[in-house]
């Protein structure tokens, strides 16, 4: 009887360290990085709402890592400060005008992202915000005078990766301020996809 019970025991014992390294293989697969970059954009929306929008497939858990944005007025404009905003929102612009933003991927591999990154020049309907997550003045000048935001999440950061949600989507949303002319800007988003 004793070693029937051992036995059950060590079987129990190794059936528990099986499952748990099974399930600590699952969630530790190699997260691939990708990066977006456009600039310079001289070509905005009248009053730019959702400038820049990041949607989450439902394959992939999406994490945006960084998000700056530069800008700058041309020769002899004023300086401006424009106010950008990150939006979550649970349900995706429709509409608009966009054109969507070739990835690099970081990681060395050829795979692709399941997520799509837009730029807009025309305003879309915007969809259902959840919550503003941060926002930043952008101080633009003339050149030599440019100003940049820099939106940080993810190891670097004290608040961790910004999740974003299957189905829902990320915006970067100039809060409808008219920009003066000659203003153009350039933005750089770095993600990665488990």
């Amino acid at each position: 009887m004793l070693l029937g019970c051992r036995l059950v025991a060590a079987l129990a014992a190794c059936l528990l360290f099986a499952w748990s390294a099974s399930a600590q293989q699952q969630t530790t697969s190699p997260a691939t990085a990708f990066q977006y970059g456009a600039g310079p954009v001289t070509s905005f929306a009248g009053s730019p709402t959702d400038w820049i929008t990041i949607t989450a497939s439902g394959t992939k858990k999406l994490s945006v890592t960084t998000i700056d944005i530069c800008g700058h007025i041309g020769s002899g404009g004023t300086p401006v400060t424009v106010p950008i905003s990150l939006i979550m929102r649970s349900t995706t612009d429709t509409g608009g005008t966009s054109t969507p933003q070739t990835a690099g991927n970081l990681s060395g591999s050829a795979v692709t992202p399941t997520a799509t990154v837009a730029m807009f020049t025309n305003n879309p309907t915007l969809g259902t915000a959840v919550a503003t997550i941060n926002v930043k003045p952008l101080l633009a000048g003339p050149p030599g005078g440019d100003g940049c935001v820099f939106f940080q999440y993810g190891p670097a950061s004290s608040t961790g990766p910004l999740i974003v949600l299957p189905g829902r989507q990320l915006a970067v949303n100039l809060q409808g301020q008219t920009l003066p002319a000659g203003f153009s800007a350039t933005s750089t988003i770095g993600t990665t996809e488990q």
